[in-house]
């Protein structure tokens, strides 16, 4: 019993008392001793956790004590205490314990009886409700046999075996040397081959490096030997070699030094996704800068703190971002704009100086704060990273990264570097986090069923949705592989590898995040930092080479996090001692892949829509923002069509009651937090809920509604009280919109000044809303002018620019064709001139009728053909009826009246014709056309332009109606 107590102490740190309950036979009267019949009854012991410095001898007399005093009252059976105490039952737990031990006195495992001698085979044990039930048989021959039960609801076969090896284990150490009276807290836990064995899960392969010890220096290996290969292609058009690449590089880098950019200096990267951003990058790592991703899609309040907290020594913009340089408080930081950057072939290489202890990038959390920590990432830390995953992830049959998340994502790093760092075939994936895909299939599920060359995709940030992985699966791509990955940004990237979700199977178990990557080792910690065996939970922490080297400027921080590790093996030998705390709960299971539970409760981080955010700190901003008005705030993630903040607050009762309302309307245009961290609803109570040991219960509180009702009941704040004049029609249209996409946006005085974000938006709602307005308003605004101009006034002003496009009358009719089940109501809308014929570029005769094709003959003046399948990873033969066979149909309906074609081609051929330079360039006949791309079809989309463009000038050649515009990416 004392050892049993110690064991439940030590699993339970923040549990002061538990109760174990005994099997009494309740025959201590003579008079029943011979009684043949059940007299059991269940007494129950009390015991309160001792203190570690307390004898093993002092627990075993309290136990012994406790349990004696317990007897003399066993008379009285369990169930009429439960009665008079009025406790209630359940059919599915024990009331009052949950641990059952059972000493038998008098039964054995082996017996004589009438001169046989008799020995149990099996035992069937009562099939009751407790949790854990120990059951303890003494034989004549001093051996004991132990069994020990756990519900199987609760835990699983390995919990059972290793909670009962656990048992044995502190019972031989308590009792291992009777000269010893050892305290309660000496003897460790756990056994020490479980430990052992959770040690050897969490240890990735020990993989020697064979790269240099820099991304920079490898890339420059891989330029020598690859020039003439395709690098970089982005969706301008642009396509880049890798001898293409390194003089862009080359030039970035001189335009950087001429500039007094020196090694350790930052240069932030303020640039549009193109090929131009990742030449930038690599030019900041060739002259042994560290880079500053700073993307259009955070908002101008994170791109200022990341300016003011890295203070850059330059800014590299373009034409998208240059006008935004002003807003950011950089006014004493020098700019560059690569435009500017012009090829000079005089100029000499610029040698690499990357240090593999110099900071490469500096990386910001999705947000704990309203000054999110900039996490310092070396050089030698994505060298261990990109190296391993090399290894450990095979190759394949592609050569195409898809580089789609945000450049401020630590992802965008890693697929532009997996793309280039080998050059060869590699089987890589699109990485994202799991809203980011979610967001492709509730808009885009039709297409992605046609990628078939897509091959893999790594999901990463958050956790998969058994929605995403069901969607995957419906897609039945059957090369396709998708890959649940781990780790945070503070250990660079990925921690593990191998965590594939299988789309084959007919259900969906536990989503593993998979086993540890080479060179890193991962921990299961308890809150004292001992190792946890598997299947038990605790604090993953991760140690090995890709450890960052901490928080920019905040050394408690770094200091905190960042611990020495302690456990000796090749990786600390190696100079890699350091380990992060991550926070996060989870576990191994036997087979070594690592189970991310959640956070760890009592931590109040969480992510929504894939940035991090500490609860608690957005609770402190909605305080300090009051100026002591409010004197509580609780900030739970609530979730209706989206995932939201919700916040519970209380006012200080000096407030009048009658203004409070009010009060809450102006609040959250004060608080001093970018638009994700921003709660959607802030709801007044009297009191907030509180546990037994008199603090705030955040469970209690997530159960709290957030109803909005009407008149005074709550305040939902939307930054500026409501204006006196009344909305127009297209105000008004646009704000019930705004109402329909935003969860809990009842009750919102929604006016002319009240921000998108600060009703309830988010970035993943505004693309909803911009579909709205295509379909509502035919306009098309860009994302990222719906962004800036989030107020509704503004919002407004974009919408009316782009429905004032200017119309020409030179034009009698348009006819268009659109794909069967699209909506074209707002197509048909936008002009009487509009006339819709529902068309499938990848079928005979486009899907036309004869008379439709005659119709369209007979009555256009101008064939223009700019429809397309851009999918970059597809093959010529997926591509060719999309891209070439409709190409010919046109024709059929263009050569009765020779009517003229005008066909975009794609820029990307002149790659094959050995031009480097051009503006778009306009052919008649077919000899003037030498741009052959490779006749294996592997670059499916040129090879079907390439084709296009020679039926259409083989067909031409005798006549001047066609006209071909090829156009280049830098035209």
């Amino acid at each position: 019993m004392a050892v049993l107590q110690s064991l439940l102490f030590r699993l339970l740190p923040d549990t002061n008392q538990i109760l174990i309950s005994m099997g009494d036979a309740n025959r201590s009267m003579l008079d029943f001793a011979s009684t043949v019949g059940m007299f059991l009854n269940l007494v129950t012991v009390r015991f309160d956790r001792p203190s570690p410095k307390s004898k093993f001898s002092t627990a075993i007399k309290s136990a012994r004590n406790k349990v004696y005093s317990s007897l003399e009252h066993s008379a009285v059976p369990l169930d009429v205490l439960l009665t008079e105490l009025g406790i209630d039952r359940s059919g599915t737990a024990a009331p009052i314990f949950q641990v059952f031990m059972d000493y038998r006195q008098g039964t054995q495992e082996r017996a004589t009886f009438a001169g046989f001698k008799a020995e149990a085979h099996s035992w069937h044990h009562p099939r009751t409700g407790y949790d854990i039930s120990l059951d303890i048989l003494e034989n004549n021959d001093g051996n004991t046999l132990l069994t020990m039960q756990l519900q199987k609801s609760l835990y699983s076969q390995e919990n059972t075996d290793l909670l009962l090896r656990t048992y044995v284990h502190l019972l031989q150490a308590f009792t291992a040397d009777a000269t010893k009276d050892l305290f309660i807290g000496a003897p460790t836990t756990w056994p020490a081959q479980d430990i052992s064995t959770a040690l050897r899960l969490g240890k990735g392969p020990d993989q020697a490096l064979q790269w240099p010890q820099t991304i920079p220096h490898r890339i420059d290996q891989v330029i020598a030997d690859h020039g003439s290969e395709i690098a970089l292609r982005d969706g301008g058009d642009r396509s880049l070699a890798y001898d293409e690449m390194d003089a862009r590089i080359n030039s970035i880098a001189h335009a950087l030094l001429a500039a007094g950019v020196g090694e350790g200096d930052v240069v932030g990267v303020f640039q549009e996704p193109a090929a131009e951003w990742a030449c930038s990058m690599f030019a900041v790592f060739r002259i042994g800068a560290t880079y500053l991703p700073m993307d259009l899609q955070n908002s101008i309040h994170r791109l200022q703190t990341a300016v003011t907290t890295t203070k850059p020594k330059l800014l590299l913009s373009d034409g998208t971002t240059a006008d935004v340089i002003p807003e950011l408080g950089a006014d004493d930081v020098l700019r560059i704009d690569v435009r500017d950057i012009k090829a000079d072939e005089g100029l000499g290489k610029v040698k690499t100086v990357a240090k593999p202890e110099g900071i490469a990038a500096i990386l910001f959390t999705s947000g704990s704060t309203a000054k999110p920590k900039g996490i310092m990432v070396r050089h030698s830390n994505l060298a261990v990273h990109n190296e391993g995953y090399s290894a450990s992830f095979g190759g394949g049959e592609l050569e195409r990264v898809l580089q789609q998340a945000p450049l401020s994502f630590d992802f965008s790093i890693c697929q532009t570097i997996l793309a280039l760092y080998d050059a060869r075939r590699g089987h890589h994936p699109c990485l994202g986090h799991p809203s980011e895909f979610e967001m492709w299939f509730k808009f885009n599920r039709e297409q992605l069923g046609k990628c078939k060359q897509w091959r893999a995709t790594l999901l990463g940030g958050e956790p998969v949705s058994e929605q995403l992985v069901s969607e995957f699966k419906a897609l039945k791509l059957p090369n396709l592989r998708v890959v649940n990955n781990y780790g945070p940004c503070e250990t660079t990237i990925s921690a593990v590898t191998g965590g594939q979700i299988p789309l084959d199977a007919a259900g969906l178990g536990p989503l593993l995040a998979g086993k540890a990557a080479p060179n890193y080792s991962i921990y299961v910690m308890d809150n004292r930092g001992n190792i946890q065996p598997p299947s038990v939970p605790g604090e993953i922490v991760i140690g090995g080479g890709a450890v960052t080297a901490g928080y920019l400027g905040l050394d408690a921080a770094t200091k905190a996090k960042f611990v020495p590790n302690p456990h000796d093996d090749s990786f600390t030998r190696n100079s890699w001692n350091t380990m992060y705390r991550t926070g996060d709960r989870g576990h191994f299971c036997p087979n070594g892949s690592l189970y991310v539970e959640g956070r760890i409760e009592g931590d109040t981080q969480i992510k929504l829509r894939g940035f991090r955010i500490e609860i608690g700190e957005v609770e402190d901003a909605v305080i300090e923002a009051s100026n002591g008005v409010i004197s509580h705030a609780i900030v739970t993630l609530r979730e209706a069509q989206e995932k939201f903040l919700a916040a519970h607050v209380v006012f200080s009762r000096h407030y009048p009651e009658p203004s409070r309302q009010d009060f809450l309307r102006g609040l959250q245009a004060t608080l001093s937090l970018p638009n994700y961290m921003r709660p959607s609803i802030i709801v007044p109570v009297d009191t907030l809920p509180l546990t037994a040991h008199h603090k705030i219960d955040r469970k209690a509180v997530a159960q709290m509604p957030v109803d909005i009702g009407s008149g005074d009941q709550s305040a939902v704040v939307d930054g500026v009280p409501y204006s006196s004049r009344e909305l127009d029609s297209i105000e008004f249209k646009l704000r019930q919109m705004w109402k329909d996409i935003i969860p809990m946006s009842a009750g919102h005085d929604i006016d002319h000044e009240s921000d998108f974000f600060h009703v309830g938006g988010s970035s993943l709602l505004l693309v909803q809303l911009q579909r709205l307005i295509k379909k509502n308003f035919q306009a098309s605004p860009r994302l990222n002018e719906l962004m800036i101009a989030s107020k509704l006034r503004d919002m407004v002003s974009i919408v009316r620019a782009n429905m004032s496009l200017p119309a020409s009358d030179k034009v009698e009719k348009l006819f268009c064709l659109v794909r069967p089940e699209t909506d074209t109501e707002a197509l048909v809308a936008a002009s009487a001139k509009v006339e819709v014929f529902a068309a499938d570029l990848s079928q005979p005769n486009l899907t036309l009728s004869k008379r439709d094709m005659s119709f369209l003959s007979s009555n256009s003046d101008v064939i223009l053909h700019i429809g397309a399948n851009r999918a970059f990873w597809d093959d010529y033969e997926v591509l060719r009826p999309v891209n070439l066979e409709s190409v010919k149909e046109l024709a059929k309906i263009a050569l009765p009246r020779r009517v003229p074609v005008h066909f975009f081609s794609s820029g990307s051929k002149r790659n094959y014709s050995g031009e480097r330079e051009g503006h778009d360039i306009y052919v008649e006949k077919a000899d003037e056309y030498r741009c052959q791309p490779p006749e294996d079809g592997t670059d499916g989309y040129v090879a079907s332009k390439w084709a296009a463009d020679s039926f259409l000038l083989r067909m031409a050649e005798n006549s001047s109606y066609l006209l071909l515009c090829i156009p280049y990416a830098d035209a």
